[in-house]
């Protein structure tokens, strides 16, 4: 097949038709069209990945979700047995009490160190860039 005739043919194999004697406007119209054509294919083709991927996280949150309740769970076991434990030395309710007060000890601790890390000024970056936008159009629209 010589270079002129590979030119005129697709990469799936379809022939173009003959380039010559054509108009520039239906060469163009035609490349619209293919344009057009392989833009679906690509909308269509991420739209595929993004539902699959998106099925694959909700399996992960759903397994993660599971894992979670089930230290949850353990958590609290664990804690009733630290309470039967502590109630051989000490009255039930007081042994109740102490674990209560501690794991409260414990979780605003958590809540504290948490709270002192949030994010103080949040999209300071993008607050000033769009001011600074901003400003640079009125001076050029002023």
């Amino acid at each position: 097949m010589s270079g002129a005739e590979s030119g005129n043919k697709r990469e799936g194999g379809g022939d173009l038709g003959p380039i010559e004697g054509r108009s520039t406007s239906e060469l163009l119209q035609e490349l619209k069209g293919d344009v057009l054509a392989l833009s679906r294919a690509q909308i269509e083709l991420a739209k595929a990945e993004l539902k699959e991927t998106v099925e694959q996280e909700v399996r992960l949150v759903a397994g993660l979700g599971i894992g979670g309740i089930c230290a949850l769970i353990v958590v609290n076991l664990l804690l009733v047995a630290l309470i039967l434990a502590v109630a051989t030395y000490l009255p039930g309710w007081l042994a109740a009490l102490i674990v209560a007060v501690v794991v409260t000890a414990v979780g605003a601790a958590a809540v504290a160190f948490g709270w002192s890390r949030r994010a103080r000024h949040p999209f300071a970056r993008s607050k000033r860039t769009l001011q600074e936008d901003a400003k640079w159009v009125r001076e050029r629209t002023t």
